[in-house]
């Protein structure tokens, strides 16, 4: 993972990550959380992580997803101090998770959501899009969105 100065776009810093790509990305005050694209397989039991790093490129703290699961969407939720992800089965065995941490990378809480190709956490991190509904990351709570 590398971090680069948008002004010069010379590289800040670089830290080895277990995939091969960065998934997401996400900036708190102090941090940034990343999620790494492995490669996966129908048998390949491949764990995705997420990661923390300080800004000066330190990792703080790992997660290692299920197996067969990669971090489709980070965050941190402004509110509550805390960090958020949605863990993704890419064979669809298994549910989407909504994660959350600790700052220092303890779990707090993990909420079986349903399979979605397509989530995004809205800025502050306290709200999850899904293609039918917004869901409260803190308390899973959903509502559904308007039809056309």
């Amino acid at each position: 993972m590398n971090a680069i100065d948008s002004t010069t776009w010379q590289p800040i810093w670089r830290h080895a990550i277990e995939g091969f790509n960065v998934l997401d990305a996400a900036f708190a005050p102090d941090a940034v959380i990343a999620s790494d694209a492995v490669d996966q397989g129908p048998r390949n039991g491949t764990r995705g992580n997420i990661f923390v790093f300080d800004l000066d490129g330190r990792e703080e703290w790992r997660f290692t997803l299920d197996a067969d699961m990669l971090g489709w969407v980070v965050g941190w939720d402004d509110d509550s101090g805390e960090w958020v992800a949605v863990g993704h089965d890419v064979n669809e065995r298994a549910p989407d998770a909504l994660l959350r941490w600790t700052r220092q990378g303890s779990l707090v809480s993990s909420r079986q959501l349903s399979r979605n190709a397509a989530v995004r956490l809205l800025s502050g991190g306290h709200r999850l899009v899904t293609p039918t509904d917004t869901i409260d990351t803190r308390t899973g709570a959903a509502t559904k969105l308007p039809t056309s």
